[in-house]
């Protein structure tokens, strides 16, 4: 008569494998709870009898930090997932909390928002109130980022509560926090004196838009200044880098005094 089939042995499938982890993972898991809540006998879970293991820690002890583990872990993800914000405090030297608003700048032009309400409402920097542990600088990159979508990092401090903040992504911050975001506006150096601004916040806008505006420029036109001198020294190959050095960017006719030991 026919054999018998002899039965054909597979390899652990992906599923047994699974199965097999997850079967494990109450005994690890409770082995690390037994050290967070400070028992000396890291084997608990293997344990049947106290006498045996007498520093086993009760079961109902034992689920309760597993939960509170848990927990801990979630909620440090989801902060992670929502930081914003950059190592600013300790590239700016920053340690003291304040509420804080930036100047974000982009082609000539300063980032502003509308704010609708309180006794003055108008255009303003983008920025508000500190949170607990947050450096200025700190909330000032968050503020912008709830109030218009943007992450920005923080690259200089221009005041006592606002900073220089330079663009690193758009459409980060997509929930409305608070009172939501705001509508924008990309004011130029032309307009800023023609402005509506938003009354008794972060000092004198106006003026700090008007220098942060100019300063863009100006770095800008030594920039292309540097560009052109340095393409000449390559073609020329016999002057140096004297135009960075010194800060000179006018043309003009001129001499050098030579002097040798």
């Amino acid at each position: 008569g026919p054999q018998p089939q002899q039965p054909v042995r597979h390899s652990a499938s992906q599923e047994e494998r699974l199965l097999a982890l997850t079967m494990a993972a109450p005994r690890l898991l409770a082995a690390i709870a037994a050290f967070l809540v400070g028992g000396r006998c890291a084997e608990e879970a293997a344990c049947r009898d106290t006498e045996t293991c007498p520093t086993a820690v009760p079961p109902r002890m034992r689920d309760s930090a597993l939960l509170q583990t848990g927990r801990d872990v979630q909620s440090a993800v989801e902060r992670l997932r929502k930081r914003v914000t950059s190592d600013c405090g300790e590239r700016l030297q920053m340690r003291e909390q304040r509420n804080a608003a930036c100047i974000v700048a982009r082609g000539g032009r300063a980032l502003l928002v509308w704010v609708p309400y309180g006794s003055a409402p108008g255009w303003d920097l983008p920025g508000g109130g500190k949170h607990d542990g947050e450096v200025a600088c700190e909330t000032a990159e968050r503020e912008v980022c709830e109030e218009t979508g943007m992450q920005v990092r923080a690259v200089k401090q221009l005041s006592y509560n606002v900073f220089q903040c330079d663009i690193v992504a758009e459409n980060v911050c997509r929930s409305p926090v608070d009172e939501g975001f705001l509508s924008k506006h990309w004011a130029s150096h032309g307009e800023l004196r023609s402005l509506q601004y938003r009354g008794n916040t972060w000092g004198d806008k106006e003026g700090l838009l008007a220098r942060a505006l100019a300063g863009r420029a100006l770095t800008q036109t030594h920039a292309s200044a540097l560009a052109v001198l340095l393409a000449r020294q390559s073609a020329r190959g016999v002057t140096s880098d004297c135009p960075q050095r010194l800060q000179h960017w006018s043309e003009s006719n001129s001499a050098c005094v030579v002097v040798r030991d």
